[in-house]
């Protein structure tokens, strides 16, 4: 029974630590929040939306690139090239549509099994938290879901 007891207690904080899978984010600026998904591929991290909550549609209005102004959101990679280091995902970058820039990006669990998301330059930034959705508080947005080969096509190759 113990041994149980143990398993079953591994089982639980290994899904509250990682990283992969879909999740709420922060409100933003607007009162918006965001269903995304985490993946791994090469060793590497990226993140990218699937759905704003209120059904609303996201437009990448500040981008630098004129080409990329127009562009909806949803399905493109906004967190790009985070590295495993222990219990952290560093080294990365994230795109904040909001205002067109790029920063460098981070990620924790803290103590609540929350996920801290940093966005900074020089070490000083904005942190923000996002909870990890299980599977039945995702469903209904999978249908939404953008194919991980045309997400695959949005991954930033420079800054």
């Amino acid at each position: 029974m113990r041994k149980l007891f143990l398993f079953a207690l591994m089982a639980l904080f290994s899904y509250g630590n990682e990283l992969v899978g879909y999740y709420l984010t922060h409100q933003n600026d607007d009162g918006k929040r965001s269903i995304v998904e985490i993946f791994e591929c090469h060793q590497k991290f990226y993140v990218y939306g699937i759905a704003n909550t209120d059904g609303s549609v996201t437009i990448d209005s500040k981008n630098p690139d004129p080409k990329l102004k127009d562009r909806i959101m949803k399905g493109v990679v906004f967190v790009w090239d985070l590295k495993a280091d222990k219990n952290e995902w560093d080294g990365g970058k994230i795109y904040n549509y909001a205002n067109g820039k790029t920063y460098d990006a981070s990620m924790w669990f803290n103590d609540k099994g929350e996920l801290v998301v940093k966005a900074s330059v020089w070490g000083f930034g904005k942190k923000m938290i996002w909870k990890k959705l299980t599977p039945e508080e995702v469903e209904q947005y999978l249908d939404k879901k953008p194919s991980l080969e045309s997400v695959m096509q949005t991954i930033p190759t420079k800054e």
